[in-house]
């Protein structure tokens, strides 16, 4: 549900425009060079944060099979899968010549999956010392 509710936000719910290469390095900081507000990073950042926790605890025996639940291997699953989530997306924006392709969405997005790996580990171990204090 999630991943639509971010397909329709990136890709499927936009006017086309044509790429130029104006646009593609993108804006990395809070503002625009003319002194605007820019909350399109925060947003991409919060955006992908649910969603690649929500996908660690949906797919944790497929993406753990073979490797140790540790902090480093959950970090590096969800920048991986953030990063190629979000190379889908800004693929497809070029292609369907549907919205902005920038570089700097791409790594909003995945600081935003990085994030979420994060929080998944932290509430993951969190619970988990919980039922082990229990016994």
């Amino acid at each position: 549900f999630f991943v639509m509710m971010v397909l329709f936000g990136t890709v499927l719910c936009r006017g086309m425009r044509y790429f130029t290469i104006r646009y593609f390095f993108g804006v990395w900081s809070l503002h625009y060079p003319n002194g605007k507000l820019y909350i399109d990073g925060v947003a991409n950042m919060i955006l992908f944060v649910p969603m690649t926790a929500l996908m660690l605890w949906a797919l944790k025996g497929r993406i753990f099979r073979d490797r140790k639940f540790g902090f480093r291997n959950v970090v590096a699953a969800s920048l991986v899968v953030s990063f190629v989530f979000s190379l889908g997306i800004e693929t497809a924006q070029f292609f369907l010549k549907i919205g902005d392709v920038q570089l700097s969405d791409l790594a909003y997005n995945t600081v935003g999956g990085g994030l979420g790996g994060i929080i998944y580990y932290i509430l993951y171990r969190i619970k988990h010392k919980e039922k082990t204090d229990e016994i």
